[in-house]
């Protein structure tokens, strides 16, 4: 529940800020701000890199990966959440989503393939 409240409000305070007239006056002082923030937050998520230690991850490497973290939270801000926003958009049509009605394949011999549970019935005793 907590993840479809942030998504909304991550939403919907830009919106808010551009509607108020008085905050209008202020956006650039309030992107500045937010990318700050956002910035110093990806990076305290990204100290988890050095909790575990692993053979096969040089500390140059670590380092490198912490330095480029700003690029993973750019990736998933415009491509993941609208991703995530469209997936949410559209999820009623999971049910369409390639399926088809019937089969385009036929046998060899030109006849039409038979279902799959008929041979078995044709077999039974009745």
């Amino acid at each position: 529940m907590t993840e479809y409240l942030h998504m909304f409000v991550a939403y919907a305070v830009p919106l808010l800020v551009l509607c108020d007239e008085g905050l209008r006056e202020q956006w650039r002082s309030i992107a500045v701000a937010a990318l700050v923030i956002g910035l110093a937050i990806n990076y305290i998520m990204a100290l988890r890199l050095f909790t575990m230690r692993r053979s096969d991850e040089s500390a140059g490497y670590l380092l490198m990966l912490y330095l480029v973290s700003p690029a993973a939270a750019v990736w998933r801000l415009l491509v993941l959440r609208p991703l995530y926003l469209y997936a949410m958009l559209t999820c009623r049509r999971i049910t369409r989503w390639g399926t088809r009605e019937g089969v385009e394949v036929a046998m060899a011999g030109g006849s039409p393939q038979a279902e799959p549970g008929a041979a078995a019935r044709s077999a039974s005793p009745a």
